[in-house]
């Protein structure tokens, strides 16, 4: 047997089960033993910020973990296994330890192109330049624009952490639509966003449109200082080099791989930014102004460690709430705070999630974390009555895409393979992109001709999915969202890894189906074609518990619990 380690390798359809299978059999030791790892670094902002182990989209610790894993369940279980192909030098040689040591004659090959090695080498010197300068033009564009700038409140504020992506729409609110509608003119007057800006095309019309916002933006460019860009720039001479200890997983020696990650400089950006963060604490608070609340889009990042150890350090009064407006992955390990990280003040107060389906999970390592229902912003439209209805004389799948590029790619060749054993006279195939991508990205990424019966489809996803038969998805929340809707979905399980179901343990399956190989696809789409009809009023009534468990309604009174605004402390404008 020929096993494919590398991040993107592909397995067979047994050992991607296999794989799957030891990635939830050991997510508690290895959750544990990142905190292990942790506990003499915990001091240490730089060290927090530097690696984000169990963070399996920024690291591939914990994929490493599961190959090793099912190295190990293979070779104990007496099956051949002739070749390991790796694309990492610390996995070449954990394996080939393991396997000489088990007697095993079997081959571990390195295989990398000469870009990737190359890249390795460079990216050092290429981050050192790059990230700085980015984020230094951003400065000069907000000092550009400064004289557009409105003057700084005088009155406690509540501020909320967001995201631009690409550019700035006053009319789409992307992460927290139906917000400031809950609120009185003097209430949204202390309302002010925090911004981060990703993948910018046009600085200089990007902050132009920010300063003119009917809505109140603080910018951190205002106030971070040349000497915190220093600061964050110096973060590797601080953190290097890691102390050499000898950390033992399953009965491998990982350090060799925690040491890579940390030399290759891949979480250099998010350490840059996340430091940025904890000095912009620092500035907004000798700016004398007052925050008596933060919400912070939590996902646990390093990012949102930098922004609330900032405030914990600098605004030791003021309350900080997370804000999970998500359903996340069950693999998704870092959305599973822990306690260590509590100790170590990395984490808010409070952290809200979008509904009480949630809440167990959410403290399964720190029940010590006070974990209330927020409001549902991005999935308000679910307790609204249904518009929209599907066309009858066909039947519509929507295809939702991840934004992470092999995501997407193996969804796509995934119903392209299992819609050919479907009849497709009465069948059409919706592909919508996600909000951060565009469509050339996903033609490109495709790598093969784009087929004919593939039609991308634009509009809101409620409108799109209203008119839709069944959802195919993989990661998205969007998988969910459909559920509650009464429609039926299936998840596309992953050919070269794990995969990140997003639906949660307590959701009947006899509405979705979760697909790993081309016939189970065939068979899954050709089941929801043949007994939709029969099962409408059962999906139904379905949706209406999975929204009830899952989507907390967005009314005045959730808002107002969600910004501590209900014991009437409302504040006048600032």
């Amino acid at each position: 047997m020929k096993l494919d380690f590398r991040v993107n390798g592909r397995l067979s359809q047994d050992c991607v089960l296999r794989l799957n299978r030891i990635a939830h059999d050991i997510r508690d030791p290895f959750t544990k033993l990142i905190e292990t790892i942790s506990r003499d670094q915990a001091a240490s902002l730089d060290w927090w910020v530097a690696l984000s182990l169990r963070d399996p989209f920024a690291s591939p610790l914990f994929l490493y973990c599961c190959y090793l894993g099912l190295l190990k369940e293979l070779v104990e279980a007496g099956i051949p296994v002739e070749e390991v192909v790796v694309n990492s030098p610390a996995m070449r040689q954990i394996a080939s330890r393991y396997l000489e040591e088990a007697r095993v004659e079997a081959v571990v090959r390195y295989q990398r192109s000469l870009s990737e090695r190359l890249k390795r080498v460079v990216r050092p010197f290429v981050y050192a330049l790059y990230v700085p300068c980015r984020y230094l033009r951003q400065k000069y564009w907000a000092w550009a624009t400064r004289e557009n700038a409105r003057p700084l409140p005088t009155n406690p504020i509540t501020l909320i952490d967001t995201f631009i992506v690409f550019s700035f729409s006053e009319e789409k609110e992307h992460y927290y639509p139906g917000l400031l509608e809950q609120l009185t003119e003097d209430e949204q007057a202390a309302v002010y966003f925090l911004p981060t800006v990703i993948k910018l095309d046009k600085p200089g019309e990007l902050f132009s449109e920010l300063r003119r916002s009917n809505k109140n933006f603080l910018l951190k460019e205002d106030f971070l200082r040349w000497s915190d860009y220093l600061f964050a720039w110096s973060h590797p001479f601080r953190f290097l080099p890691l102390p050499r200890k000898v950390f033992d997983f399953l009965g491998f020696h990982l350090f060799p791989l925690i040491d890579e990650e940390a030399k290759s400089w891949k979480g250099y950006e998010n350490a840059f930014l996340a430091l940025l963060n904890f000095r912009f604490a620092l500035r907004l608070q000798r700016s004398s102004i007052e925050v008596r609340l933060l919400v912070d889009w939590f996902e646990d990042q390093t990012i949102d460690k930098g922004l609330v150890a900032g405030f914990k350090r600098f605004y030791p009064d003021t309350t900080i709430v997370g804000y999970q407006g998500f359903i996340p992955p069950s693999l998704y390990l870092s959305q599973h705070l822990t306690e260590l990280e509590r100790q170590s003040g990395l984490l808010p107060h409070q952290l809200a999630v979008v509904g009480s389906g949630l809440q167990s999970n959410a403290k399964r390592y720190c029940d010590a974390l006070d974990v209330p229902v927020g409001p549902a912003f991005r999935f308000r439209w679910l307790w609204e009555e249904r518009k929209l209805q599907p066309d009858p004389q066909r039947f519509t799948i929507l295809v939702s895409l991840s934004m992470m590029p092999k995501e997407r790619r193996e969804l796509l060749h995934s119903v392209e393979r299992g819609l050919r054993g479907v009849p497709l006279d009465s069948v059409q195939v919706w592909v919508k992109p996600h909000p951060n991508t565009k469509r050339e990205e996903v033609e490109k990424g495709f790598g093969k001709v784009w087929p004919s019966l593939f039609k991308f489809v634009d509009g809101a996803f409620r409108d799109v999915v209203e008119r839709s038969n069944l959802l195919i998805s993989n990661t998205s929340s969007a998988c969910v969202e459909t559920l509650a809707r009464g429609i039926p979905v299936i998840v596309s399980g992953s050919q070269t890894g794990l995969t990140y179901n997003p639906i949660p343990d307590g959701i009947p399956k006899k509405i979705w189906k979760l697909c790993y190989t081309t016939e189970e696809m065939t068979r899954a789409i050709r089941f929801f074609m043949e007994e939709q009809q029969s099962h409408t009023d059962e999906f139904t009534a379905l949706g209406i518990q999975i929204c009830r468990d899952y989507f907390a309604p967005v009314t005045r009174e959730s808002v107002l619990r969600f910004l501590q605004l209900d014991n009437g402390d409302h504040f006048e404008a600032a």
